[in-house]
C-alpha cells in the first residue's frame, strides 16, 4: 500500500550565528493510512520543523518527500495550496481559529474553500464533540477546551487522509486534554485519518498507536507501554 507520507534522506539545517545547526540528518520515514503516531523528543530537536516540511511551509536541504504517492519536491505553490486545502488537517496548540467567524463558519471553512456544503459528517463531528449548542457563538466567547474541539472539527471536516498536530493539548488542563485526545483519536479512526502529533506529554503520546522519538536528527521507534482506552 502506498504510504500517505514517505520521506527519504531528508536533511534540514538552520543558521545559528556563525554556525550551521543540523536538525534533520538523513531522515527516512513512512506513515500509512489510519496510523496514529506520537512524535517526541527534546526541545529544539526538529519536531515542528518536520511537520512544517510535510505541510509545505518549509523545504528540506536535500532528500525526497512523497505525499499520497506524489513527489512533493516538485510541487508548485498552487499544488501545496491544493494539498493543504483538500488532503491535510492541522491542529495547533494555539487553536488558530478565525475570530471574526462563529463556530459553524470556522468548522465549515475548509469545505467552503473547496466549494463544498455542510454535510452529515459535520453534524456527526459537532454532536460527538459537544458543539451542537455552540454553533452561533463567537470564537472569543469559548473556553480553551471548547476552542480546541472546534479546531478538531475543522481539521476533520473533509475527512483528510492526514492530520498534523503540534502540542494540541498544551493549553488545556489534564482532564480536558484527555477528553480532547480521546475524541480526536476516535474521530480520526472513523474517517481513516492518519495522525502525526508532536507532544511532550506522556499522557497524550499514550493515545497514539506508535511512538517515534526524534534526537540527533534521526527517528527511533519507541515501544508503546500503554495505549489509552478510547
Amino acid at each position: 500500500m502506498t504510504p500517505i507520507v514517505a520521506l527519504a534522506g531528508i536533511k534540514k539545517s538552520f543558521q545559528d550565528g556563525s554556525e550551521r545547526h543540523l536538525v534533520l540528518d538523513g531522515l527516512t520515514l513512512a506513515i500509512h493510512g489510519g496510523e496514529t503516531i506520537a512524535l517526541t523528543g527534546p526541545s529544539g530537536c526538529g519536531k515542528s520543523t518536520l511537520l512544517n516540511l510535510i505541510a509545505g511551509f518549509d523545504t528540506p536541504d536535500s532528500g525526497d518527500i512523497h505525499l499520497l504517492g506524489r513527489l512533493a519536491n516538485d510541487f508548485t505553490a498552487r499544488d501545496w495550496d491544493s494539498f493543504r486545502r483538500a488532503e491535510l488537517g492541522m491542529v495547533f496548540q494555539q487553536f488558530n481559529l478565525l475570530d471574526p467567524l462563529d463556530v459553524r463558519a470556522n468548522i465549515h471553512f475548509p469545505l467552503a474553500l473547496n466549494g463544498k456544503p455542510w454535510n452529515g459528517w459535520c453534524d456527526t463531528l459537532i454532536s460527538r464533540l459537544g458543539l451542537s449548542e455552540l454553533l452561533s457563538r463567537p470564537i472569543d466567547s469559548l473556553s480553551g477546551g471548547q476552542q480546541q474541539r472546534v479546531a478538531i472539527a475543522r481539521a476533520l471536516a473533509q475527512r483528510p487522509p492526514l492530520l498534523l498536530a503540534d502540542e494540541p493539548t498544551g493549553n488545556l488542563d489534564e482532564q480536558s486534554g484527555d477528553e480532547v485526545m480521546a475524541l480526536l483519536t476516535s474521530l480520526a479512526r472513523e474517517s481513516n485519518t492518519a495522525i502525526l502529533m508532536v507532544t511532550h506529554s506522556e499522557r497524550c503520546a499514550a493515545f497514539m498507536q506508535r511512538r517515534w522519538h526524534l534526537s540527533g536528527g534521526r527517528i527511533a521507534e519507541r515501544e508503546q507501554h500503554r495505549q489509552a482506552n478510547v
